[in-house]
């Protein structure tokens, strides 16, 4: 029998590969849209109309995921399909009223909000923002059912249809902007986003047929779903406190020059990609393997995956920080300037995702914090993080906007995740007693160290060749170092039962 982190790669490996490609086509989506938009005040425009939307799926459907998921397997288990598919009717139903009413009043006081979202906008620009939001207000319906589907076939393991389906999103939106553009203009990348996410639907409705789960409305309030609730509404409260700095970074970003929101997605285009990529891989393989552990009360093994999954994406997101911001100009040369990007967007958008880049390693051992914390039914938590990371992000803005100008909202992020990653971290010590060893302590140490050091002298190094051939090495040598010292072998990623006394 295969051994939990033999399962857990396989699946991160699988998840890892289909995302690559997904995530491509979202990089040549980008490479269109620069292309065609540049920083103009189309791409502003959009930019800010698709917040509103993107933010409520996250706060409805993304709090249920992580609240329903550890409830889901175990209904699963103890009450049969049966059991599964009432919970599964009764927060679809709840999901589906909740989205409709947001998506109708968003609607009909989107004249009043939108001001305030974008005070920097002038009347016209605010008009056309109103006009993409209000076709754009489906996706809420559309996403949010789209993620709780997601959510519980990653629980079933049927990883491969939830990793590909997005495809289509980039796919008709690099469509619809190159047939469609010069006469339909940004609304060309409206139609391609809402075709592709209803494709992306109908896609997973098969996965959902194999796992014979009925789309029927229904409502049984029973234990499994007072569970969820009970740990849905701190998840909700954190969720809409920490998605509101994604909201005060684009408002303050649109007070600055035109083109300010522009420049800070564009430079967060490629840090989403990398800390995506680990993310998606590592935390929808382990949530499903964490949930089984913790339904059979294995708090050893849950230990040992935590411990090797803490090293593991701390020496691969310093690695990823780091090549980030070394190859940053290159990069942003490479993928964005051309078309109606210029090379001065490119030095405004290069020094943006440098300061983006330190946002990484937080960001991803934060999100394995987090899937723990929603194993062990712990969401409340997460609210009080939320307001810590909330306040600090209105008071780091003003300050580093001052000195950086838009990078500044860029480096005030990469602080707030650090100090999320620091209030997570402390809360799974505290409370559910899961620490490093004294291994994977020092290996965390050496690791942070040295890749620190590699950075600095890497920056000294003027020709980019010869930048990346030491770079490379560097890396590979301190993840192998990272993992004599932790006590395991590379090989012992893909199977637990290699132990070593130094993570007992």
């Amino acid at each position: 029998m295969d051994s939990i982190n033999r399962k857990i790669f396989k699946a991160s490996f699988l998840i890892l590969t289909l995302t690559i490609v997904v995530k491509a086509f979202s990089l040549f989506r980008e490479v269109a849209i620069a292309n065609f938009f540049g920083r103009g005040d189309e791409l502003d425009v959009f930019l800010i109309a698709m917040m509103v939307p993107a933010f409520f799926v996250n706060l409805i459907s993304g709090s249920f995921n992580a609240a329903l998921i550890p409830t889901y397997i175990k209904t699963k288990a103890e009450l049969g399909r049966a059991g599964a598919q009432n919970l599964f009717s009764s927060i679809m139903t709840f999901t589906i009223i909740i989205l409709a009413t947001i998506a109708l009043i968003l609607w009909l006081t989107s004249e009043y909000y939108l001001p305030l979202l974008a005070s920097g906008f002038s009347h016209e620009k605010l008009l056309l923002t109103r006009k993409i939001l209000i076709l754009l207000l489906p996706l809420l319906l559309i996403n949010g059912v789209i993620s709780i589907w997601n959510g519980i076939l990653n629980s079933s393991k049927k990883f491969t249809l939830v990793a590909i389906s997005p495809v289509f999103i980039p796919v008709l939106s690099i469509i619809f902007i190159y047939l469609f553009n010069r006469h339909l203009g940004i609304y060309s990348l409206v139609y391609g986003i809402l075709l592709g996410s209803i494709l992306n639907m109908l896609i997973l409705i098969f996965g959902l047929n194999r796992e014979k789960l009925r789309l029927k409305f229904g409502w049984k309030y029973n234990e499994p779903l007072k569970k969820v609730i009970n740990q849905y509404c701190p998840m909700v409260a954190g969720a809409l406190l920490m998605g509101s700095t994604i909201v005060v970074d684009r408002a303050m970003a649109a007070m600055l020059p035109v083109g300010s929101v522009a420049a800070l997605g564009y430079g967060y285009q490629v840090i989403a990609l990398a800390a995506g990529l680990l993310t998606l891989a590592f935390s929808n393989a382990i949530l499903p393997y964490f949930s089984e552990q913790e339904a059979n009360k294995d708090d050893e093994g849950i230990k040992n995956t935590f411990n090797l999954y803490f090293i593991v994406s701390l020496s691969i997101s310093l690695a990823l920080m780091s090549f980030v911001f070394l190859f940053s100009r290159p990069i942003v040369t490479i993928i964005f300037q051309k078309g109606a990007f210029g090379a001065a967007d490119t030095a405004i958008v290069s020094n943006i995702q440098r300061f983006y880049s330190f946002m990484i390693p937080s960001y991803v051992l934060g999100i394995l914090g987090v899937r723990l914390i929603s194993v062990k039914l712990g969401n409340r938590i997460l609210m009080y993080g939320a307001i810590i990371n909330l306040i600090s992000n209105i008071v780091l803005n003003i300050v580093f906007i001052r000195f950086f100008g838009i990078a500044g909202i860029a480096l005030s992020t990469s602080f707030v995740y650090l100090i999320s990653v620091i209030f997570i971290m402390s809360f799974v010590l505290l409370k559910y007693k899961i620490t490093l060893s004294r291994k994977y302590t020092a290996s965390t140490v050496v690791t942070i160290v040295l890749s620190i050091t590699a950075l600095i002298l890497l920056g000294n190094i003027a020709s980019y060749s010869v930048r990346f051939a030491v770079f490379t090495a560097a890396f590979i040598g301190i993840f192998i170092i990272s993992m004599k010292i932790s006590g395991r072998s590379i090989g012992s990623i893909f199977d637990n039962s290699r132990e070593t006394d130094g993570h007992r």
